[in-house]
């Protein structure tokens, strides 16, 4: 392994225990679908190069949804009406958003999100 090799995963091992938001792979991020949802594409693999195992849309707040794989990133597409109102993606380990919740700040960045874990189910919530 060379050393920029190991270099880039050590960065993505470092913001991964910080649960930070990582840059993306894929250059397609998924379309805002209107101004009240939020679309995400999941995906299998921590820095969203592999290619979307499903894309989903959020606009009710506490709405718990199943995903049909276990995911590591997502990318988000967030309508403006969205913002401001302490809304926040939460994802889960189980597949009923009620274990290990863990959550991130909505935005539209076009970044890969990864929390650190696989999640099976995913809702927005205010914290």
């Amino acid at each position: 392994m060379s050393i920029k090799s190991i270099l880039s995963l050590a960065v993505m091992v470092t913001a991964a225990a910080a649960g930070a938001i990582q840059a993306r792979c894929n250059p397609n991020p998924p379309a805002i679908k209107d101004a009240n949802t939020v679309t995400l594409a999941l995906y299998g693999d921590s820095g969203c190069c592999d290619a979307p195992f499903q894309t989903i849309s959020l606009g009710v707040v506490g709405t718990c949804h199943t995903i049909n794989a276990p995911g590591l990133g997502w990318e988000q597409a967030v309508g403006q009406n969205m913002f401001g109102q302490g809304i926040k993606i939460w994802t889960f380990t189980d597949t009923n958003c009620q274990s290990n919740g863990k959550f991130i700040d909505l935005h539209n960045s076009n970044t890969c999100d990864f929390r650190g874990e696989q999640f099976q189910s995913i809702k927005l919530a205010t914290a």
